[in-house]
């Protein structure tokens, strides 16, 4: 994708991806929350174009799966305004109905067992469901939901351990990205 003022994917109609978007009746786009608002447009300008249809997404459905409460864009070198804005409930698309789900915090996930002792960050962590997870904070979270999501990847609260220096830390959240 190309962060231009109206931006498209850099997909041909003719490519295979091309063929498959035209044909989509439903596209499920998980953790979208981490997406930058550009790509929703960009996603939009493309399918209207691949279907040949001026309606929304060309027609097509869109699901948008995800939390705010996680992380947000990752933009190197910005600030706390420049992630916020760069949202997708900042996008200038017209309003996409965001319905809360109360969805239960435990996903059954498919993994590989895991016996060994390891170390990962928090963005790595993301999607992953642990049995035991200890959280080093002495230098805290950088961004939004990073302490929502590294607390979030294991089963049960007893099984969760937090070191900090002096017992506290930094939770950061832009409330309105809410």
């Amino acid at each position: 994708m190309q962060f231009i003022e109206t931006p498209t994917c850099n997909i041909s109609k003719a490519s295979g991806m091309g063929k498959v978007l035209q044909k989509c009746k439903l596209i499920v786009w998980d953790e979208c929350t981490r997406g930058h608002k550009k790509s929703l447009e960009a996603c939009h300008r493309s399918l209207q174009d691949f279907c040949g249809n001026i309606r929304p997404f060309g027609n097509t459905l869109i699901l948008l799966a995800g939390d705010f409460r996680q992380i947000l864009p990752v933009i190197p070198r910005s600030t706390p305004a420049d992630e916020i804005n760069a949202c997708l409930k900042y996008s200038y698309f017209p309003r996409i109905p965001m319905i809360p789900m109360d969805v239960p915090l435990q996903f059954k996930r498919l993994q590989f067992p895991i016996r060994l002792v390891f170390a990962i960050t928090i963005n790595k962590a993301q999607g992953q469901s642990l049995e035991l997870c200890s959280l080093d904070l002495d230098t805290g979270c950088f961004s939004h939901g990073q302490l929502h999501v590294a607390c979030s990847r294991v089963g049960k609260p007893d099984n969760l351990y937090i070191c900090t220096d002096n017992g506290t830390t930094k939770n950061i959240v832009y409330p309105q990205a809410l």
